[in-house]
């Protein structure tokens, strides 16, 4: 016999309910609180351990799916962020010339400089 599409509903929402108390619940230990809740077959017995197997399944896969979507929406925003940082980045190269002509000639005054960039190396002039 079928599910309606509202029963499926509101055993997956058990389902999940019972496997975020517990993420390593074992099918059978599922089968036997769905029947407590009330989730049994036709003839009272407690539902296909196949049957809630599957349905754990299809569970994990929306569960993946909704993840990855959120990572792929996280990645695009970063993304974003990066060429609004390679801008910046373009403009403070140009400010960062003048304390580099500072130096040189400071160089060429006969002064050792050691100077640190961002990748915290030393660099002499």
């Amino acid at each position: 016999m079928r599910k309606t599409p509202e029963s499926e509903h509101q055993l997956k929402l058990a389902i999940r309910d019972i496997v975020a108390r517990n993420p390593l619940v074992s099918v059978a230990a599922l089968q036997r609180d769905l029947a407590e809740r009330g989730f049994k077959t036709n003839q009272g017995n407690t539902l296909d351990w196949y049957y809630v197997a599957k349905v754990v399944r299809k569970l994990n896969r929306e569960k993946a799916l909704a993840v990855d979507s959120q990572k792929i929406g996280g990645r695009k925003g970063i993304e974003l962020l990066t060429k609004v940082r390679d801008k910046t980045t373009v403009d403070r190269i140009a400010e960062m010339q003048e304390p580099v002509n500072v130096c040189r000639r400071e160089v060429r005054k006969g002064r050792k400089m050691y100077v640190y960039g961002l990748k915290l190396t030393a660099h002499t002039f």
